[in-house]
């Protein structure tokens, strides 16, 4: 976890036009609600996420194996929502965040399958 805190400071710090163009810096809201979907949903056996800037001032955070994605945007407001997706690319579950205790509860399920998933991937 304390690398994805460390990948959104850099990612809080990025000047207006960051990728060249007219994209907004990431906003403080974003980067606190990032910190705190992450904290939520995972624990020491997590898979590390991909952290990335969107353009308009949000963070997306990704999770990729076999072919199966998860996907995490939070808006420069600190408004957030979630996409499971199997390899062709179908969405499986969407819901918002503030997650729901029971869809909390599938989300770090998930999670834990994917990053057990992985480890195998690895070991192999």
């Amino acid at each position: 976890m304390g690398s994805a805190v460390e990948k959104i400071n850099k990612l809080l710090a990025l000047p207006k036009g960051w990728d060249g163009y007219r994209a907004e810096p990431v906003t403080i809201e974003a980067g606190i609600a990032m910190v705190s979907v992450l904290f939520s949903v995972m624990d020491r056996r997590s898979l590390r996420p991909q952290l990335f800037p969107l353009a308009n001032g949000g963070i997306q955070v990704e999770w990729h194996v076999g072919g199966s994605s998860i996907e995490i945007e939070v808006s420069a407001d600190g408004h957030s929502g979630c996409a499971l997706a199997d390899g062709e690319g179908e969405v499986e579950v969407e819901f918002s965040i503030p997650i729901l205790r029971d869809e909390l509860a599938e989300f770090r399920r998930i999670l834990l399958q994917f990053s057990v998933q992985a480890g195998r991937s690895f070991a192999r």
